[in-house]
Order: C-alpha cells, then sequence, then structure tokens
C-alpha cells in the first residue's frame, strides 16, 4: 500500500446570493483569476497535498471544467463531484467520495475549504497539517475584529463571551476521525455549521492555529474590492503581508 495522503476537498457549490452576480461567485475574476483558481494554486504547489477534490453544483460541474480547471491546468484536481443543498451536505458528499481509501488507510489527512477564501498560504497550511497529525483537528482562527455584543431575547444587550475568534478554513483533520464524525452526524440528522462543529460534536477537541487577517471570505461585492487589495499587495511567492505574528495570536 502506497504511503497515506493528505487530501483537499474544496467547496463551491454554494448559491452566493448576498453577491447579486449573474455567476457563482466562485467564478468571478479577482486579480485575473477566477476566486477559486487562488485557493487550487495554493494547494496545486503545496508539496504536502497530494489531491484536490472539487465539490461543485450539479449545473456548474461543465462550467468549472471550462473556466477553471482546464485553462489553469490544475493537475491535483482528480474529480469534480455534485454538492448538496447546504454547505454540510457538500462537506458529506466530498468525505464520502474519498470513504474507502480513508477507512483503508490510503488517506490519512482531510483539509476542507471554502472556494471563497482565496488568501489561504502555503506556511497557513504547513501549521495546519503539522497540528492535525500531531492532535488530530486543526482550523485557522483570528481574533475577532469587531466589537461583538450579545442580545438577549428581548433584545437587550449582554456582555459577551471574552476571546472571541473567528474560524476560518481550510480546517484540516485526521481523515477517519471526521469521516466517522460526519458519518454519525448523518445518521442523527445533524447539521454544523462547519466541518469543526461536527467533530467536536463527535467529542473531539479542535485546535485553533494562527490564522490570517487577509484569508478573508469573499462574500459581497466589498468583499470583492477587499480582495483587489490583497491580491495586488501579494508577493509572487504568494505569501500575504499581514500574516498574524505568533505573539498576536496567542495573546
Amino acid at each position: 500500500m502506497s504511503e497515506p495522503v493528505a487530501v483537499a476537498i474544496v467547496l463551491a457549490a454554494g448559491a452566493g446570493k448576498r453577491m447579486a452576480a449573474t455567476v457563482n461567485k466562485v467564478f468571478l475574476p479577482l486579480a485575473g483569476k477566477p476566486i477559486i483558481a487562488w485557493s487550487l494554486e495554493c494547494f496545486e504547489r503545496h508539496p504536502q497535498i497530494a489531491e484536490v477534490i472539487v465539490v461543485a453544483a450539479a449545473a456548474e460541474l461543465e462550467e468549472c471544467r471550462h473556466r477553471v480547471l482546464q485553462p489553469f491546468g490544475f493537475k491535483k484536481v482528480s474529480t469534480l463531484i455534485v454538492g448538496g443543498e447546504t454547505r454540510h451536505d457538500s462537506e458529506f458528499n466530498g468525505l464520502i467520495h474519498l470513504e474507502q481509501r480513508i477507512e483503508d488507510g490510503s488517506i490519512d489527512l482531510v483539509l476542507i475549504h471554502d472556494a471563497v477564501r482565496p488568501f489561504v498560504t502555503a506556511s497557513m497550511v504547513d501549521r495546519l497539517i503539522d497540528e492535525a497529525r500531531s492532535s488530530g483537528a486543526a482550523i485557522p482562527c483570528v481574533p475577532a475584529a469587531d466589537n461583538i455584543v450579545q442580545a438577549l431575547p428581548r433584545g437587550q444587550l449582554s456582555q459577551a463571551p471574552a476571546h472571541l475568534w473567528a474560524a476560518q478554513t481550510p480546517q484540516v483533520f485526521a481523515a477517519r476521525l471526521v469521516l466517522a464524525a460526519h458519518q454519525q452526524a448523518h445518521r442523527d440528522g445533524f447539521k454544523g455549521s462547519d466541518t469543526s462543529s461536527v467533530v467536536e460534536r463527535a467529542g473531539k477537541s479542535v485546535a485553533v492555529v494562527q490564522g490570517s487577517y487577509d484569508n478573508i471570505k469573499i462574500t459581497t461585492s466589498d468583499d470583492l474590492i477587499r480582495g483587489e487589495q490583497i491580491a495586488r499587495a501579494r508577493p509572487r511567492s504568494g505569501e500575504g503581508p499581514s500574516l498574524l505574528s505568533a505573539e498576536s495570536a496567542s495573546a
């Protein structure tokens, strides 16, 4: 049997209604290439990622192939599979596609990434993979930058919990762990807000790893403007200029 490998599942099946665009936002141009192409390029170049699965809407499989995969020559993208009604369902479809290889040990790590987070970097992936190989589950986070408040049922404001962090992707897990957690969630009819919530529900602690404020999720047209600014500032290596320092991440 060959050595176990890490596989990335890239989720691109969302409708993206808040963008109000005529096409799925993953195909919108960002500094000269589709949004989804940015993260695919990072995974394509990363030596520890052996394979990439793209999960797309059924009606957009060919568009993804002709707009992204063929023009940019992503050799690590092994297949396109059909997503589900929700992000959770799309994750599950991706994992079930890999089920046999996960169970026989051919795949030891799975990265799950939102296609509309274009600015993941190689160093972030390195940190996540290292932590996931050690602890089994790792997600990138940054301290919440906004003033967060908590609303009580009648509308009053209450003290929000301290030390809030914003979760990002890619989220990286031991393959058998995340598959088993999703299978249990499927049996129970549970749908998580992200992959880590599914894994936590199964009783596994998830480690927080240093993320980046540049690792934005492009949801609205304002995010696209911010994305253009980040793209212009990135050096040719693909590493963003404003990666959190270890000191700020641990503060």
